[in-house]
């Protein structure tokens, strides 16, 4: 999964500046990758905070995670499944505004995305989506599926 670009008008779901009208917001985003049963089947991890007016760009190799992350995640990034490839995950994201100091960061909503994604094995999509809130922000992220090792087929068996 590759982040490339989000856009948002520096204001929380409600339409309130995220701090102050002179400073960004510091996005954080949520990923929940899964299955209709399980939102985080595959994968659930939040980012560092980004302290970013709008437009986002995501740079190869740019740092995800913050220090206080047990996972280094940088972009783009693998998410392993483990059982045969059914051709779509559900991917949801919020994004929040994040302030305060580790470990008592204080979040507040700024949007949240929900999209289920089709794709087969060895093709690469681009997909941009828009928010579900006042705001109306939008993300775009490229999404490839690769079999691992012996494993090919449109289910990856």
């Amino acid at each position: 999964m590759d982040l490339l670009h989000f856009t948002s008008d520096n204001k929380d779901k409600f339409g309130r500046d995220c701090d102050t009208k002179y400073d960004p917001c510091d996005y954080s985003f949520v990923f929940n990758v899964g299955t209709t049963s399980n939102r985080n089947k595959y994968f659930k991890f939040r980012t560092k905070g980004f302290n970013h007016y709008s437009p986002l760009n995501f740079c190869e190799g740019e740092l995800l995670s913050d220090n206080s992350s047990i996972q280094t995640v940088r972009t783009p990034f693998s998410i392993p499944f483990y059982d045969s490839w059914t051709g779509s995950f559900h991917l949801r994201i919020k994004v929040d505004d994040r302030d305060g100091k580790y470990p008592n960061y204080n979040f507040v909503a700024i949007d949240r995305f929900f999209k289920i994604i089709n794709i087969n094995p060895g093709e690469i999509k681009t997909e941009t989506l828009t928010g579900m809130w006042k705001v109306r922000s939008t993300i775009t992220i490229a999404f490839v599926v690769k079999c691992t090792n012996q494993f090919y087929g449109l289910t990856c068996t």
